[in-house]
Formats: C-alpha cells, sequence, structure tokens
C-alpha cells in the first residue's frame, strides 16, 4: 500500500505552524542568551536596566513554555490527521481485499496494524518527525548565536553535535531491526491469542488447553525478550543525548580557560552555557 503524502491537505497548515514555532523559539533563545550576558555583565553596579532585563528574561521563559505547548498541540494535529488518512486508506484495502486471502491472513496481525502500528506511526509523526523539523530550525540559530558570540564556541559545540547525530545515524539501523522484532513477536502472539479466542470450544474439546498454555507463555517470553533488547537500544541512543549535553559544558569551559581573558567576559560564557541549555 502506498503511503499518503505527510504535507498535504489539512495538514500544510500545521506544517507551516511548527515551522513558525521553531523559527520563534531560537529566537527567543537567542534574546534570552543576549539578556543573560547582559545581566551578568551588569552584577554589582547600580544599572537601572537589570530590573528589565530580569523581566525580560522571565517573559521569554514562559513565551518559550507557551510556544513548546503550542508546539505539541500542532505536533499531535498533524500526527493524528495523517494518522486518520492512513487507516482510512488500509480500511478500504482491507474491504477490497479478497476473502480467500483474508482468511489465510493471521486476524491478530492484521488487527496490530490498525492499533499498535497506526499508533508508533503516530508517535513517529508527532513526536518524532516534528520535533526533528522545529530542532534542525531552532539548533541552527542557536548555533549561528554562538558563532556570533565567539566562533571557537560554534565549531566546538557543532563538532560535538556532529558525532552525535553521526553515531546515532550509524545505529539507528539496530534499533530499526529491533523494534521490528518486537513487532514481529507481538503480532504472532495478539494473532494466537484472538484465534484461540474465537476457537476456545474446540480448544477445550479436544484437551488443548495446557498446550495452548505453554504455547502462549513461550511467545511471551519471546515478545518480553525482544522488548528488552529494544529497550537497550533506546537507552543506549538516550545516554549518547546526556553525554553530548556534558561535552558540551565541557567544552565551552574548557574554551572558556584557554581562550584570552581579554576576548571573554562571565556575562558571554553565560550567555553560551544558556544556548548549550537550550540545545540540550
Amino acid at each position: 500500500m502506498r503511503f499518503p503524502k505527510l504535507i498535504a491537505g489539512d495538514r500544510r497548515a500545521a506544517f507551516r505552524l511548527l515551522l513558525l514555532n521553531g523559527l520563534a523559539q531560537g529566537v527567543l533563545a537567542v534574546l534570552g542568551a543576549w539578556m543573560v550576558m547582559r545581566i551578568f555583565d551588569l552584577l554589582g553596579t547600580a544599572n537601572a536596566t537589570v530590573p528589565l532585563f530580569f523581566a525580560g528574561l522571565a517573559a521569554i521563559v514562559l513565551s518559550s513554555a507557551w510556544l513548546r505547548r503550542g508546539e505539541r498541540i500542532e505536533a499531535e494535529v498533524l500526527g493524528q490527521h495523517y494518522v486518520r488518512a492512513v487507516r482510512h486508506r488500509l480500511y478500504r484495502r482491507l474491504l477490497a481485499s479478497n476473502p480467500r486471502e483474508f482468511r489465510q491472513r493471521r486476524k491478530g496481525a492484521v488487527l496490530l496494524k490498525f492499533v499498535g502500528d497506526l499508533s508508533a506511526l503516530r508517535r513517529w509523526v508527532s513526536l518524532g518527525l516534528a520535533r526533528l523539523l522545529v530542532a534542525a530550525i531552532t539548533v541552527s540559530i542557536a548555533l549561528s548565536a554562538l558563532l556570533w558570540l565567539h566562533w571557537p564556541f560554534a565549531v566546538g559545540v557543532g563538532l560535538i553535535l556532529a558525532v552525535s547525530a553521526i553515531w546515532t545515524l550509524r545505529h539507528s539501523a539496530s534499533l530499526r531491526a529491533a523494534i521490528e522484532e518486537t513487532r514481529r513477536r507481538q503480532a504472532r502472539l495478539a494473532s494466537n491469542v484472538t484465534e484461540k479466542i474465537n476457537n476456545l470450544a474446540t480448544v477445550q474439546a479436544f484437551g488443548q488447553t495446557r498446550r495452548e498454555h505453554r504455547l502462549m507463555r513461550r511467545q511471551s517470553d519471546q515478545v518480553l525478550q525482544a522488548s528488552v533488547e529494544k529497550a537497550d537500544k533506546i537507552g543506549s541512543l538516550r545516554a549518547v543525548i546526556d553525554a553530548t549535553a556534558g561535552a558540551n559544558v565541557l567544552t565551552v569551559l574548557s574554551l572558556a580557560y584557554l581562550l584570552p581573558p581579554d576576548d571573554l567576559s562571565p556575562g558571554m560564557v553565560a550567555a553560551v552555557i544558556s544556548i548549550i541549555g537550550f540545545l540540550t
């Protein structure tokens, strides 16, 4: 079955809002970093603008939180609309299928497509693809801000992000394989349970309850093992993300220590660390 286009029809509006949201988050992050720099540079002085910077920083925090809320809503709208289109196309294909071929399919596997697979597809669109779209925009703006503040920071952080991205892409194949294996085992378990429920009287009449229980336990153990392996792959990716955040902070502090003092100020270092927090 050919999947419908992601950016089409009523999904275009959600896509545009996500683009604008990412742009706004990036701009607010840069503006917030500039205010942090000004606050640190003016600490210990009687400058009357310091309270204004604090108020502006608070407004940026609230605005960023509101934008993240909007990002989540629009991402869910995009995901739900796309899954609805896929569900309708999948159901039309199911209704048009040959009855004889359909009887040969495992009903549990077919049901899993409408429940588990479509839920995974929605998460991929709303929590994966939409977030990646926003992140691509905001990270580009944040790295540009680092380049404006001091180019060594942008180079150091950019290299760490590039290494992290390359590692993630290289190991994504093993995660995809683990997810597919988990799905296959879940489909076999769902198919077996569905078929046995529909033929429960026959199973009892032929005294096959103990045999079927052993089969179900074996399939459950296989699902458990595959799920743990999948969790191990996901945990490794999250560990890399956490290590990347720590490496970025360490890089910034190391550069701040090595660079000539005349090229830096406490406010600049604080602004760079605030951008690192945003990137994380």
